[in-house]
């Protein structure tokens, strides 16, 4: 049974729920660093927050870099198999028309045929 959040942080998106048995362990160790549980929380969502964004312009342009490669390497991919499929459908289409063709040229000549009998 989860409990109610501790906090909702607009801001930052922090929403944190949490079951009896971990609220009542936030409240101890937040009570042993003479904090509140929401206090204790938010000093952790900061920790971790602070450890997940880059430290330099470099990391920045990297991971700029990495997303820029995966979006071109998925698009070129996507490009490949959409020109595939068109392929595929001009084929199956002419196919199609022939087919046609020959069923109307066979219609035609059995229409000829009883007309002369």
């Amino acid at each position: 049974m989860a409990g109610k959040p501790l906090r909702d942080e607009k801001k930052t998106g922090l929403h944190l729920t949490v079951t009896p048995t971990t609220k009542r362990t936030l409240k101890q160790i937040g009570k042993s660093l003479g904090m509140s549980q929401s206090e204790l929380v938010e000093t952790w969502a900061a920790e971790a927050r602070k450890s997940s964004e880059p430290k330099t312009t470099g990391k920045i342009l990297e991971r700029l870099k990495a997303l820029e490669k995966s979006h071109l390497d998925y698009v070129g991919t996507q490009g490949k198999r959409l020109e595939k499929l068109l392929a595929e459908n001009h084929e199956h289409k002419t196919k199609i028309k022939k087919e046609i063709r020959f069923l109307e040229e066979e219609i035609q000549a059995l229409i000829l045929e009883s007309s002369e009998s």
